[in-house]
């Protein structure tokens, strides 16, 4: 800041700060304003974008060279000048510094569970639980008693699920009002445009309740039979053990099953043609 010289008579000069928000200044300065009386202080500039406070007074007497503490006017305080700037409405930061302090105290407590190796004693504390879950003790309440029977276990266990995942997805298409009665060759057409696959259930013979659900896909053919069954043969009217009951199934994409007659295949008896055999009881469709 320069004070301009003094002149033949006494003037009061202001220092101020000032903004300036035009475009081509866009600051904030101290400057000190010459004034042109001994009495009024110069008027400050509040106007086209330029805003002016008055910090102090300075009283230039004529012909000096030096201007003495006396001679300078605290300004800040007069409202027309400058005056104090109060907050419109009041800020409680004391909930940000609440939670500032306790993300502070989480770092110094996590920092400190490192240092006393706790964090580690927590871990080996959890891997202990863990292998005291699949031990011997835990085992021996499973199949066997063995890992490799509790394995087993686990794998039955799921298959069980994916067949009840499966009947949860399926829906009953057609069923056999009676199967006690022989079943030959023939077709079946049922609409199966909303459906992947197809899951019958047989019976075995038309005299013995034993049943197999075989899963047939859509668009091909299987063998769906029923090995080491006991059953009494229609013809000959024996029992007999260690047999296949077969019958082929094929599922066209229209929707026709088409059902070949049932088989009875055995080293003592072989008698194809076997009407009374694989009875078809119920047929589901089913999506993957």
């Amino acid at each position: 800041m320069v004070v301009q010289a003094a002149g033949a008579t006494d003037r009061i000069d202001s220092v101020v700060l000032r903004l300036n928000d035009n475009i081509d200044y866009r600051d904030i300065d101290l400057y000190v304003i010459k004034g042109n009386s001994s009495s009024e202080p110069p008027e400050l500039t509040r106007t086209g974008g330029v805003y002016e406070i008055g910090l102090a007074n300075l009283y230039v007497s004529a012909n000096s060279s030096t201007i003495t503490t006396e001679r300078i006017t605290d300004t800040r305080l007069v409202t027309e000048r400058c005056g104090y700037a109060m907050p419109v409405q009041k800020f409680d930061t004391t909930a940000l510094f609440d939670q500032l302090q306790a993300q502070v105290n989480e770092n110094i407590e996590l920092i400190q569970r490192a240092i006393n190796q706790t964090e580690a004693a927590h871990l080996q504390e959890q891997i202990d639980s863990i292998s005291s879950d699949i031990g011997t003790t835990s085992i021996a309440s499973i199949s066997d008693g063995t890992l490799k029977g509790a394995v087993a276990k686990h794998e039955q266990d799921v298959n069980s699920l994916n067949i009840k995942m499966d009947s949860a997805r399926e829906k009953l298409l057609w069923s056999n009002s009676d199967t006690t009665k022989s079943f030959a060759t023939q077709t079946i057409t049922l609409d199966l445009s909303d459906y992947d696959y197809v899951d019958i259930l047989f019976k075995a013979t038309t005299t013995y309740t034993g049943s197999r659900l075989i899963r047939c896909v859509k668009a091909y053919t299987a063998v769906c039979c029923i090995p080491g069954y006991v059953a009494k043969n229609t013809i000959t009217g024996s029992s007999y053990n260690a047999i296949n009951l077969r019958r082929i199934v094929s599922v066209g994409s229209s929707g026709a099953i088409n059902f070949g007659n049932g088989i009875v295949d055995t080293s003592a008896d072989n008698a194809n043609g076997n009407a009374n055999v694989m009875i078809p009881a119920k047929i589901y469709g089913g999506t993957f």
